[in-house]
């Protein structure tokens, strides 16, 4: 079960470490830093089948790792390892522990080690990070410890995709809004076409939207069942090969989840009532519940209810995403106060709506600008 989480963490379907705690629970699993990284061990190809002897070393090597949690995640048979470790990678103690560890011939392993994050959701990136560290052992040769800062893929310092794309498209599936769905995916598309993209960017990008993906899934129960089995697994990314097969990938699993909503949509009737009352009244200070309940001549409960069961969110957190959305989009194309835009997005209380933008961003609204107005971006 514990092997299972840590899974589903690097597949991109935990929020956050708070969330991921709370399953966690029952099964004796608490993450307590503030920050994690991924290592991926592999061991070369005749060593496939590891001896017992040489698996209790393996346990021994990560036991002298310098980290105060350290969590192995069996993935690809006993030949290689995922390991998910605390804090940042210090490169020169962990190549030390290397050398050390290296001492034993009996035993040839190349290691990949990815950046270290303090947000749950980008865990697989630093999966992502390790594998492409651990492919390089192409140019740098098999048998040494590879840091992603070594890499081509990092030293291109290369232009990167607006993340707020995923972040729309996320909200436009949960609106069912076909027509800007398919804008959001032509944007993908051009994005992994562009001259300036690359495999490493399209692998990230495919990652970010898959993500997004299996998280509207879970949360929405009408859907869950009838896309079982459907899904891509995520940690299989590093297989593509191609921009193309990329490509195709992320636009397969986006029109499977739209093809399963126009099937069940004739129940839907009365959820894009819903959508269509938020996106012309979230602008109102003094929106509540109880006055689009009255509305619609039903009670909160059942509105509530209802509208969790179809989306996955509250009314509430859909109405803080429009107004974030909206927010982030007059901070970058407009040259509006932040006290203007706290009014047009519904907050009377300009302080509260600065609190409430840096508890998603981990910014102030003033820093977003400054931020996006200096992003190199594709």
């Amino acid at each position: 079960m514990q092997q299972h989480l840590f899974t589903r963490l690097l597949r991109g379907e935990i929020s956050d470490y708070q969330a991921f705690n709370k399953l966690g629970k029952e099964i004796d699993l608490h993450l307590e830093a503030m920050s994690y990284y991924v290592m991926l061990m592999e061991f070369k190809q005749e060593d496939e089948t590891v001896n017992p002897l040489a698996l209790k070393r393996i346990k021994e090597w990560i036991g002298c790792l310098p980290s105060t949690e350290k969590y192995q995640i069996d993935l690809f048979g006993a030949s290689a390892f995922i390991l998910i470790l605390s804090g940042e990678p210090d490169q020169s103690m962990l190549i030390d522990w290397y050398k050390k560890l290296n001492q034993d011939r009996e035993i040839t392993v190349t290691i990949g080690v990815g950046n270290s994050y303090d947000e749950a959701i980008q865990i697989g990136k630093s999966h992502l990070e390790a594998a492409t560290a651990l492919q390089y052992k192409l140019i740098k040769g098999m048998n040494q410890i590879i840091f992603f800062s070594e890499t081509s893929a990092e030293n291109l310092k290369m232009k990167w995709y607006d993340k707020q794309i995923v972040e729309q498209l996320d909200l436009f599936i949960r609106q069912r809004d076909m027509k800007q769905i398919e804008k959001v995916l032509e944007q993908i598309t051009n994005i992994i076409r562009s001259p300036d993209s690359n495999l490493f960017l399209a692998k990230c990008l495919m990652f970010d939207v898959s993500g997004v993906i299996m998280r509207i899934v879970q949360d929405m129960q009408p859907i869950q069942s009838k896309l079982e089995g459907m899904m891509p697994d995520v940690l299989k990314i590093n297989d593509f090969h191609s921009l193309e097969e990329m490509e195709k990938t992320v636009n397969k699993i986006i029109q499977e989840v739209l093809e399963v909503y126009e099937q069940s949509g004739r129940d839907h009737i009365l959820l894009d009532d819903l959508l269509q009352y938020l996106q012309d009244h979230y602008h109102e200070y003094q929106f509540s519940i109880q006055a689009l309940a009255e509305h619609y001549s039903l009670s909160e409960a059942y509105i509530m209810r209802y509208f969790k069961k179809h989306t996955g969110e509250t009314i509430l957190q859909h109405l803080n995403r429009l107004r974030m959305e909206q927010t982030k989009y007059l901070l970058k194309t407009s040259d509006l106060q932040i006290k203007e835009i706290a009014i047009r997005v519904g907050y009377s209380d300009v302080s509260s709506f600065i609190r409430k933008f840096k508890q998603q961003e981990k910014m102030t609204p003033g820093e977003f600008r400054k931020k996006y107005t200096n992003k190199n971006v594709i």
